[in-house]
C-alpha cells in the first residue's frame, strides 16, 4: 500500500506522488488515477454542472495519457476515505439532493430494472450471435465444418433461452378469487384442523413462548392512521390487503406486479413477472441453458479480442464506463465498445445463471421456495414424496426431462395445484 502526502491546493484536497516511485509510467499512472479521482470529486462533493463543464476537459486529457497498466486498488481506498470524511461539509443544496435521489431510486428502481433488464438481456444474446455469425466463427475457425458446429450451438442454447424467457414472461401463477377456489378452502381448513382458524396479534405472538414467528405470517393493515399487525398460520388461508380478498397457503402478493402469485417464489426482472407456480420451469430451464452458453461463448470472445483487438486497445477499454466516456468523445471506435459490453455482460451472467440454477434446484429437492428459505421456513416438509416426485411437482408427470429441449406447459402440468397442497406434510 503506497504512503500518499497529503497537500492542499486553493482548499482542494489533492495526492502528491509518493518519494518511493522511481519509474516514470509508475509515476505517469499516479498522477493521472490521482487527478481522475480528483476530478470526480469536484463534481460529488459540490453538485453543480458548471464543475464538471470546467474540469470534464482537463479529465479527458488525464485518462488519455493513462499507461497500459492496471490502476492500483490503493488510490481508490484512498478515494473513498477522502469522500467519506468530507461528507460533512457538503453544502445543504447537494445532501437535500442526494436525499431525493436516494428516495427516487428506492422507490422506483424495481421498475427501471424491469424496464432495462429484458432490453439488456435481448441486446447480448442478440449481440453475441450477430458477431458471432458475422466474422468471429470465421476468423477462430475458418470456412471448416467447426465453424458451422459453433455456430449451430450457439443458436441452439440462444433459441432456448429466448423460448424459455418468453413462457417466464408470458406464463402466469396468479390466484383468482372464485367460488370453486373458495370451495377448496373450506374443503382445506376440513383437512387441517389442527390450524387455528382465528389469527393472533403479532404482539402477543411475541410474547408466547412456544410459538416461532417463522411458522406465521404476518400481514400489516394500515387503517385510519393506525398500524394493525395481525399473525396468520404459514400454512393456513389468509387475507390479503391490496387484493381484498383471502389468498391460499404459499400465496404471496408481489408489490411489483401487483397481484398475488401461487407459490410465488421471487419476482424476475428479466421476465418482468413473478416466479411461481406455473412457470418456475421455464426459469429453471432458463438459467440452465444461460450458463451453458455464457460459459461456452466467454473463452472464445476473450481469445478473439487478445488475438485480433488488442493490439488496438488499453487497459482502460475493459472498464465498461470508461469505454464508453471514450467512445462518446470519439477516442474509441464503437466496436470496441460494443465488444466490452459482450465481455462485461457475458462475464456478469455466468455467476448470477448458476447461482440461480444451484438455489432452485435446491428449493426443488428441498420441496420449498426461495422465499420459504430466506425466511427459514422450516416447518415445510414433503409427505413421503421421493426426488422424482419433487421434481414432477415443478415439471410435470409426464416426460418430466424434455422440459430442457421442449416447453412441455401445454402437455404436463405440475402435480400441484397450489391451493390444497395434499402432498405437503405440516409441522
Amino acid at each position: 500500500m503506497f504512503q500518499f502526502e497529503r497537500k492542499v491546493l486553493a482548499g482542494l484536497p489533492v495526492f502528491a506522488p509518493p518519494p518511493q516511485l522511481t519509474n516514470s509510467n509508475e509515476k505517469l499512472c499516479h498522477y493521472c488515477m490521482i487527478s481522475l479521482l480528483h476530478h470526480v470529486y469536484m463534481f460529488y462533493g459540490n453538485g453543480y454542472i458548471k464543475i464538471v463543464m470546467n474540469y470534464f476537459p482537463l479529465f479527458l486529457s488525464d485518462i488519455c495519457q493513462i499507461p497500459k497498466c492496471l490502476p492500483r486498488v490503493s488510490f481508490t481506498l484512498c478515494f473513498i476515505y477522502r469522500m467519506e470524511s468530507q461528507k460533512s461539509k457538503r453544502s445543504p443544496n447537494s445532501r437535500h439532493l442526494l436525499t431525493r435521489v436516494k428516495r427516487f431510486l428506492n422507490k422506483r428502481m424495481p421498475h427501471i430494472l424491469d424496464f432495462i433488464s429484458p432490453l439488456w438481456f435481448l441486446t447480448t444474446v442478440m449481440g453475441l450471435n450477430y458477431m458471432a455469425t458475422d466474422h468471429i466463427a470465421a476468423l477462430l475457425y475458418g470456412e471448416t465444418i467447426y465453424s458451422s458446429i459453433i455456430l449451430g450451438l450457439a443458436w441452439f442454447m440462444s433459441a432456448q433461452m429466448v423460448i424459455n424467457w418468453l413462457l417466464m414472461a408470458v406464463v402466469n401463477s396468479d390466484y383468482i378469487n372464485t367460488a370453486e377456489n373458495n370451495a377448496k378452502r373450506q374443503d382445506y381448513e376440513k383437512s387441517h384442523p389442527e390450524l387455528p382458524l382465528i389469527p393472533i396479534d403479532y404482539k402477543e405472538l411475541r410474547e408466547r413462548t412456544g410459538l416461532t414467528t417463522a411458522n406465521w405470517s404476518v400481514i400489516t393493515d394500515y387503517t385510519g392512521g393506525t398500524v394493525v399487525q395481525t399473525a396468520y398460520p404459514y400454512w393456513g388461508w389468509k387475507p390479503c390487503v391490496p387484493c381484498s380478498f383471502t389468498k391460499p397457503p404459499r400465496c404471496h402478493h408481489c408489490p411489483i406486479c401487483d397481484k398475488c402469485v401461487l407459490k410465488r417464489d421471487h419476482h424476475c426482472f428479466f421476465a418482468r413477472n413473478c416466479i411461481g407456480l406455473k412457470n418456475q420451469r421455464f426459469f429453471i430451464v432458463f438459467n440452465l441453458w444461460g450458463f451453458l452458453l455464457v460459459t461456452f461463448a466467454l473463452p472464445q470472445l476473450l481469445y478473439y479480442v487478445y488475438t485480433t483487438v488488442w493490439p488496438s486497445m488499453s487497459y482502460l477499454d475493459l472498464f465498461l464506463p470508461c469505454t464508453l466516456l471514450l467512445y462518446l468523445f470519439g477516442f474509441t471506435p464503437f466496436y470496441t465498445l460494443a465488444l466490452v459490453f459482450e465481455i462485461s455482460s457475458v462475464a456478469f451472467f455466468i455467476p448470477m445463471t448458476l447461482g440461480f440454477l444451484y438455489e432452485q434446484l435446491m428449493c426443488v429437492n428441498e420441496g420449498r421456495t426461495s422465499f420459504e428459505r430466506d425466511q427459514d421456513r422450516n416447518n415445510v416438509q414433503t409427505l413421503h414424496r421421493t426426488r422424482t416426485e419433487k421434481f414432477s411437482a415443478v415439471f410435470g408427470s409426464d416426460l418430466m426431462w424434455l422440459n430442457l429441449l421442449f416447453p412441455m406447459h401445454w402437455i404436463s402440468t405440475p402435480t400441484d395445484d397450489g391451493i390444497q397442497w395434499k402432498s405437503m406434510k405440516i409441522d
